[in-house]
């Protein structure tokens, strides 16, 4: 179980969406919610392998008088290939809310990888739900949404001598995916649908013999989504 509440002030964005700016510089943000997950790999995994994973969760803003109720779910499942450490998942996502849609705290937004050039963060973060790489951060939005991914995680390939002792790459991990995004489908007059297709590649780093880093690059093409789709390059370093 999870639950969050938060108060922000002098906001020019919403804490959640960067590219968004805040009609408000003052806005109270409580979520509360529930996850369960059983995932499994063999003997040098260097990911889950099988198993599956769901959250549920409610989610509200308080700005100028405004209640902005929201819910939010997902749900993923892996299976083992008949390949060393490869698998092939399925993950799917919906979230709606309540408000007026020129309100921009009424809907939820999508786009790009989401890494930053140097991280501490997730190396896969194309995987979170609001995540839509070949598209700009937030350039997809909605008061409503369903999403669907399919992800291959290739074998990974070890190193036997890429470096040296103090600073060397143990293996690289190559993934496939493609999204399809429907964003307010119960709705004609808005709705668009959002489609990409992208790889990424994950190089293991160790430095000082037990210091791990991850150096990260991508790239996506993002189709239909009102035009707004394009290629995206990703470069990241995971540091500790």
């Amino acid at each position: 179980m999870t639950a969050k509440a938060a108060y922000y002030g002098d906001l020019d964005a919403l804490p959640a969406f960067q590219n968004v700016p805040a009609t408000s510089d003052r806005l109270a943000d409580v979520s509360v919610g529930l996850a369960y997950e059983n995932l499994r790999g063999s003997v040098g995994k260097v990911d889950a392998e099988a198993g599956h994973a769901w959250a549920i969760g409610a989610h509200a803003y308080q700005s100028e008088g405004d209640f902005i109720p929201s819910v939010l779910g997902r749900f993923d499942v892996g299976v083992p290939l008949p390949l060393n450490h490869s698998s092939i998942w399925w993950r799917n996502g919906a979230g709606i809310s309540s408000g007026d849609r020129d309100n921009p705290l009424t809907s939820a937004y999508f786009g790009g990888f989401g890494n930053n050039y140097v991280d501490d963060g997730e190396a896969k973060r194309y995987r979170d739900l609001f995540r839509m790489p070949g598209f700009e951060i937030d350039a997809l939005s909605g008061k409503a949404f369903v999403k669907s991914m399919v992800e291959w995680n290739l074998p990974p390939l070890r190193f036997e001598s890429a470096g040296s002792p103090g600073f060397y790459a143990s293996w690289a991990r190559p993934a496939l995916f493609a999204t399809a995004l429907v964003t307010d489908p119960h709705d004609g007059d808005y709705r668009e649908d959002a489609y990409n297709a992208g790889v990424q590649v994950d190089i293991q780093l160790q430095v000082m013999h037990r210091l791990p880093m991850m150096l990260s690059f991508g790239y996506a093409a993002g189709f239909a989504g009102g035009g707004k789709g394009e290629g995206e390059f990703m470069l990241s370093l995971k540091v500790l």
